[in-house]
């Protein structure tokens, strides 16, 4: 069941569900797709996440109750879109991070069974948040997922790739952070001159460097 509501005076935000799944990311990424070749004069940004999309919107140009209709009317055609086909996008790690001998004492594997766990899958990238640049990843192997530190490191350097419950990523600029690190990468995921390196619907591979 799809659910608008504002947020604040200058944006709408859509759901999709409550759920973390391909799916649903589809349907935003469709109706992402679909308004950007609308060119609407009102558009000011599109946000994605896992399975909402948010709407800032110029209004002088709209109000909400007419835009919340337009919306409406526009998830109806999402259905029968294409997506294009996301890049896979492969990250040389080094796993020398400084947590990983806290996530083989917490998940009881050996540092090779880690490895394997963390480069076999096809990451999703669901949305780019948190920093300018940093995915969101689906699909890690729920047996390597170890909880966040306790006491958040106040700096962690861009290039860390970390594990935090059943989600792994990669920080893209330096920050602080509470995530187990259990390697690096010399990747990088942002730049002012580039800006991001993935965008949501790409798929992320890691392998041992």
């Amino acid at each position: 069941m799809n659910k608008l509501y504002p947020l604040g005076e200058q944006a709408i935000v859509i759901s999709f569900g409550d759920k973390i799944t391909p799916e649903l990311n589809d349907r935003v990424l469709a109706l992402q797709q679909l308004l950007l070749t609308k060119k609407f004069s009102w558009l000011k940004a599109l946000v994605p996440a896992y399975a909402s999309l948010t709407v800032h919107y110029d209004s002088s140009k709209v109000d909400f109750t007419y835009l919340s209709q337009l919306l409406e009317e526009q998830i109806k055609a999402i259905d029968v879109l294409t997506l294009p086909e996301g890049r896979l996008i492969e990250i040389p790690v080094r796993y020398e991070g400084p947590d990983i001998q806290e996530v083989l004492e917490y998940t009881g594997l050996t540092k090779e069974e880690l490895i394997f766990r963390h480069t076999e899958p096809e990451y999703r990238v669901y949305m780019i948040g948190f920093s300018p640049g940093f995915m969101y990843l689906g699909g890690m192997n729920p047996q390597i997922a170890c909880p966040r530190k306790a006491v958040p490191r106040k700096s962690v350097r861009a290039g860390a790739v970390g594990i935090a419950g059943e989600q792994t990523g990669v920080y893209s600029m330096d920050t602080p952070g509470g995530w187990q690190i259990i390697g690096h990468t010399s990747v990088t995921l942002f730049s002012l001159r580039e800006g991001a390196l993935a965008k949501a619907g790409d798929l992320v591979r890691f392998f041992a460097k």
